[in-house]
Formats: structure tokens, C-alpha cells, sequence
């Protein structure tokens, strides 16, 4: 009779869990190719709840392959479903799945994207007030200074700031580095910045030197 029960107990443990792997699968996939309109938070909570509830032995299922694909440090899931928000003018939604991407513990390339969405969104005002202070701060992070990895389009912004003097100080100097480091990260389309800016700096000192 023992035998049984353990027999049975095993069994449906397995089934459980092949059930609750299978459904973390289904809810990944809608989420990541938008045919789900439920928020990733709930799809979160919601696979959670099924790594959490207790199984025929009375133990914990182990969630560590699915916690890597469905926590908050996913930043290319929540860029992914930011995206998808986007495309539906969903602002809320966008900067809220960008949100938790820029949260990402490791330097994913989604991360510094996630960080680069925030910045356009506060600097043209999608969902939120214009804040080009917030807008520039964002940029910073998402650049990761012109280094490999980081958004190039971020970089490239910073040098706009900089060039007409949004929210900082004008600066033609730091336009150029700016600029510079964008293309160096592998932005085509720099090229025409860094000449402009050049040459205002060119004009610049001809004036100055004009008695």
C-alpha cells in the first residue's frame, strides 16, 4: 500500500510539473510575440503562483529555470513587451515593461535599450511630460559612456544636447566627443554631425581672432 502511494504521489508530481512548465512556456510565448493583451506583471504573478503552490510530497517546487526568463532581470522579455506596447500607443504600458528591463542587474544590451526608450519617451513627451533634464539622464545611462554594448543612438542624443544646448550648457566640444564616441560605437550616421560641429567650432575661432 505504501508502495502505492509513493508510486502515485511521484506520479502526480511529475504531471504537475510537467503542467506547470508547459503553461510557463504558453505564457512566455504570448507574451513575447504580443498575441496576450494581460500585462507581463500578471503573467509574473501568475506563473509564480504555480511555482509556489505545494506539491503531492509537500514541497516547494524548484523555479530557477523559469525565474531566469520571467523576473524582473529579463531585459530583453520587457524590452521585447515594451515594444509591443509601443506599436499599440500603449505608453503606459512601454514604460513600464522598459522600467523593469533598465533594472537588469547585468549589462544586456537590452538593458541600455530599455534605457534609451525612457529618454526619447520623456524627451518628446510620449505618455508623460517633456523633460529633457530626465530625457539627458537617461541618455547618459543608456550610452554606457560610447562603450561597447551601449544604445548608439543614446550617445548620439547626448551630442545633440550638447550641440544646441538642450538643458545643458552649449557646448561645441563635448558635441564632437559626443558624436565621436557614437560613431566609434558603430552609428552611420554621425559623420555629418561631427563635420557641422567642426566647423562651428572652425568659425568660432575666427571670430575670436577678428579684431
Amino acid at each position: 500500500m505504501n508502495l502505492f502511494k509513493k508510486v502515485s504521489n511521484r506520479f502526480c508530481s511529475y504531471i504537475i510539473k510537467i503542467f506547470a512548465v508547459s503553461f510557463c512556456c504558453y505564457l512566455t510565448c504570448m507574451a513575447i510575440y504580443g498575441y496576450s493583451e494581460v500585462p507581463s506583471k500578471n503573467a509574473v504573478r501568475l506563473t509564480n503562483s504555480i511555482y509556489t503552490q505545494k506539491n503531492a510530497n509537500n514541497e516547494y517546487f524548484n523555479s530557477v529555470m523559469f525565474s531566469t526568463v520571467m523576473t524582473e532581470d529579463s531585459a530583453t522579455l520587457f524590452y521585447n513587451l515594451g515594444w509591443q506596447a509601443y506599436k499599440k500607443s500603449n505608453f503606459d504600458n512601454a514604460r513600464y515593461y522598459w522600467e523593469k528591463g533598465s533594472l537588469s542587474t547585468t549589462d544586456n544590451p537590452d538593458k541600455f535599450n530599455c534605457l534609451f526608450r525612457l529618454g526619447l519617451l520623456q524627451q518628446t513627451g510620449e505618455g508623460v511630460n517633456i523633460n529633457l533634464e530626465s530625457a539627458f539622464n537617461y541618455y547618459m545611462k543608456a550610452s554606457n559612456n560610447g562603450k561597447p554594448g551601449g544604445n548608439l543612438d543614446a550617445t548620439k542624443n547626448i551630442g545633440t544636447f550638447y550641440e544646441n544646448g538642450m538643458f545643458v550648457t552649449k557646448d561645441n566640444k563635448k558635441a564632437l566627443e559626443w558624436y565621436t564616441k557614437a560613431k566609434e560605437q558603430g552609428n552611420k550616421f554621425c559623420d555629418d554631425d561631427i563635420i557641422r560641429v567642426k566647423k562651428n567650432m572652425y568659425d568660432l575661432f575666427e571670430d575670436i581672432k577678428k579684431p
